[in-house]
């Protein structure tokens, strides 16, 4: 049994065992309540690199290929890239004009503002997710892929790491 008094090494710091409580306390404070908004901001830097490789490959953000148009979409509109009738979508998808992103110091949101954004932007929810009752199939563009979510989860790693040096 550790002696109230005696020292305790904590990484790089040696602690009293009294002083222990308060150091957890605070490591413990760190973890729950900890900034990482430069972390969520380079999260978001990834998903709009995920979102626009998903748009020049024409996959989903886990490497998934769209289905190709259906006859009577090449039909009524033509031979056209998938989509890209207008490129409105591709544009807000990345970031720019009708995009949305809240970072917070815990959170990241990156998306589409479907009700202010291009009235080209209406559709975006179901290219994504699929409307099966207009016989869309789902066109996944949105998201982080696998390396995407590696690489946020180091720097989320990598700042809550600093900040746990400060304490």
């Amino acid at each position: 049994m550790m002696h109230r008094n005696a020292p305790a090494d904590v990484g790089n710091k040696s602690l009293m065992v009294s002083e222990l409580a308060a150091h957890l306390a605070a490591v413990q404070n760190v973890l729950a309540h900890g900034d990482l908004t430069e972390a969520m901001r380079g999260c978001n830097d990834l998903i709009r690199r995920d979102t626009a490789r998903s748009f020049a490959g024409f996959t989903s953000p886990a490497g998934e290929a769209w289905p190709p148009h259906a006859p009577a979409t090449v039909k009524k509109m033509g031979e056209h890239p998938l989509e890209y009738v207008t490129g409105a979508l591709n544009v807000a998808a990345t970031g720019g004009e009708g995009s949305v992103t809240i970072i917070e110091p815990r959170s990241v949101a990156a998306g589409l503002n479907l009700d202010a954004g291009p009235p080209s932007l209406k559709g975006a929810r179901a290219q994504n997710f699929g409307y099966p009752a207009g016989h869309l199939p789902e066109r996944r563009f949105l998201g982080l892929s696998e390396e995407g979510k590696s690489e946020c989860g180091a720097r989320i790693l990598a700042d809550t790491s600093s900040l746990l040096q400060a304490v």
